[in-house]
């Protein structure tokens, strides 16, 4: 909770979160962390994505791919159409058991080579750049 009243959103994700909206992308935060945590970092995020899977809301997180595929399910997105975007080699490792892509970004603690060996289909080096990708 201390880390999560300290921190920040990083740079670009806010907008990034809102073109996804205007593109028509659903998106949701799959997350190891306690509503209460989310929240108190990023307080209007029930307005920026269209589910929030904190670990109270699934009896298993990921790594375990039931985490990203509940909130796919609630989402009504096909694993097969979904991209996984995330900084650490559980993300990826979520997203490729769940059938989904896998998307890297090197805004986190994981090296690159980590995260290319946990599957990614894709590096990035921050997550807003997804943008570019969609293109």
């Amino acid at each position: 909770m201390q880390a999560a009243r300290e921190g920040s959103l990083f740079d670009g994700v806010r907008e990034m979160l809102q073109a996804l909206t205007t593109r028509n992308i659903r998106t949701g935060v799959v997350t190891r962390n306690c509503l209460a945590a989310v929240e108190a970092l990023f307080p209007d995020i029930d307005r920026c994505v269209d589910a929030v899977i904190t670990r109270e809301r699934t009896p298993f997180v990921k790594p375990h791919p039931e985490h990203l595929i509940r909130t796919l399910k609630q989402l009504a997105v096909p694993s097969a159409q979904a991209a996984m975007v995330g900084d650490h080699p559980m993300d990826i490792q979520a997203g490729k058991d769940a059938g989904a892509y896998a998307i890297g970004v090197l805004t986190g603690h994981s090296q690159e080579e980590a995260l290319h060996r946990a599957g990614a289909d894709l590096l990035l080096k921050r997550a807003a750049e997804i943008l570019d990708v969609l293109a």
